[in-house]
Parts: structure tokens; C-alpha cells; sequence
């Protein structure tokens, strides 16, 4: 584990609901938590919506210990008390020694 890799973030993950044959995530409500040490997050792109709309989407790239939990784009993670979600699927990177090997996410926040 890098000495940078000091943020704790906690995954939420909401329940399925299944209606009618179909499944979605029920965002309403309350997700299963659980708190994941030894994580570092670095800022991406942030843009501001098209056609004039007033919303500002903010993303950051969030490295995790190797084998976390974040396994399904449904995941959310709260960083610092705000959430995100994830954006596609989570990757565990492996390095050729092991000393560097991590889970990588994208994750973002559209705002109004």
C-alpha cells in the first residue's frame, strides 16, 4: 500500500427490486454499507451540461486495495460525505510485482 492511500470510503450498495419480470436498483432505499481503507482518488474531467442547462458533472478517479468490493456499476461510494456513482465496472489492476496492485474505479456526481 502506497503512503497516499490514506482516505477511507464507505460502498453503498442498494437493493434490487424486481416488478413485472424486470430488475432494477432501488435507489430509494437504504444501501448495505461498508467502509474500504487504504484508498487514494484523483480529479478527472469536470463539465458543465449541454444545452444550457445548469448542471456541473464532476468525476475522479477513485484506486482502491486490490480485491475490493466495488464489483457492479450500480455501486455508489461515499467520498468525504458525497456520493458518487460508479461508471462501468470496477478493474483490478495487477502489477508485475504485486506491490502496486489496486481496484480502479471512475466515479462521478451530476449537480443540479
Amino acid at each position: 500500500m502506497s503512503t497516499f492511500d490514506t482516505m477511507t470510503v464507505t460502498r453503498l450498495r442498494y437493493p434490487a427490486l424486481t416488478r413485472h419480470g424486470s430488475t432494477t436498483t432501488d435507489f430509494r432505499a437504504e444501501p448495505a454499507t461498508h467502509d474500504i481503507a487504504g484508498c487514494w482518488i484523483e480529479p478527472l474531467e469536470s463539465e458543465d451540461a449541454p444545452n444550457a442547462r445548469n448542471a456541473t458533472k464532476t468525476g475522479y478517479r477513485l484506486k482502491l486495495p486490490f480485491g475490493s468490493s466495488l464489483v457492479d456499476a450500480t455501486d455508489h461510494v461515499l467520498i468525504d460525505g458525497i456520493e458518487y456513482e460508479l461508471e462501468g465496472d470496477a478493474f483490478h489492476v495487477r502489477s508485475p510485482t504485486g506491490y502496486l496492485n489496486h481496484t480502479q474505479a471512475k466515479v462521478t456526481r451530476w449537480e443540479g
